[in-house]
């Protein structure tokens, strides 16, 4: 594991490369999700590596290490800053992306609105960040209407894990933006590379809602799979539930995840 730093519209980020013993000429790029940080997806990025991927893991603009504040449309520019680091150090025939949640969300509207990656594969990806907060908040038309009244006051700062907010105001203008792009826009797009998307049958953050919308559009550019058991964090090496919500914890599932992934990508990516 290789330590590294990208530039990306202003903002340092920081990162970790897996190298492998016998490299297979593809890239992946790994997002992670929110609040959290690339140490999330150090095991995938060590079963990638054993396949002969080189990895690359970073931390989210305001997560982690990183620099930078958090913007949608910037964190989707960002996995492109990744994916031509990668480009330029190592000779990459093809690269694909992985997200976990809120990363699945950044890596396949960057996949789908920007040429650059042959494949996606996601576990948990939302339909938007704002239809998340539908599902998980009983509150959420005052918490909506209270962030378009006074959000445009609100400049303090804060943080929630292993994310730092500077503007609080701006920071939940953009989880409850109206015009959020949807991911069942993006993958709707003739020009979208083949993509999976893995759901947790259990998963209680990202409603199955999501998956039989996200899938409704894919027709045959991509695969929707859906693993028994599983909930929304099987993909991290601990239990810690997110959004203090209860979550259970399958290892079976979570190897059934890891699976579906690392075949995914080596099928989109080298053939299988």
């Amino acid at each position: 594991m290789v330590y590294v730093e990208l530039d990306s519209l202003g903002a340092t980020l920081a990162g970790d490369v897996f190298e492998p013993e016998d490299y297979n000429g593809a890239a992946v790029v790994l997002c992670h999700g929110f609040g959290t940080d690339r140490t999330e997806l150090y095991d995938l990025a060590e079963a990638l590596q054993d396949e002969g991927f080189v990895v690359l893991a970073y931390d989210g603009r305001a997560h982690g290490q990183s620099g930078g504040s958090f913007h949608l449309d910037t964190m989707v520019d960002d996995v492109h800053a990744a994916r031509r680091f990668l480009e330029d150090h190592y000779d990459v025939d093809k690269c694909g992306v992985f997200g976990h949640s809120f990363g699945g969300y950044l890596a396949v509207r960057a996949a789908a609105e920007t040429e650059g990656f042959d494949a996606t594969v996601s576990w948990a990806t939302p339909i938007s960040i704002r239809e998340t907060l539908r599902d998980l908040q009983w509150n959420f038309e005052y918490m909506n209407w209270f962030v378009e009244e006074f959000a445009g006051s609100l400049h303090y700062a804060s943080s929630y894990r292993k994310m730092r907010i500077d503007d609080m105001g701006a920071f939940l203008g953009e989880l409850y933006d109206r015009d959020q792009t949807k991911i069942t826009e993006t993958v709707s797009r003739p020009d979208t590379p083949p993509s999976t998307f893995i759901y947790g049958e259990l998963d209680k953050v990202v409603k199955y809602r999501h998956a039989e919308e996200i899938g409704g559009v894919l027709g045959g550019k991509g695969e929707l799979v859906t693993v028994a058991g599983a909930g929304h964090s099987c993909l991290r090496s601990h239990t810690e539930p997110p959004f203090y919500l209860p979550e259970p914890y399958c290892p079976v599932a979570r190897r059934q995840v890891f699976d579906w992934v690392v075949y995914g990508l080596k099928n989109y990516l080298t053939g299988g």
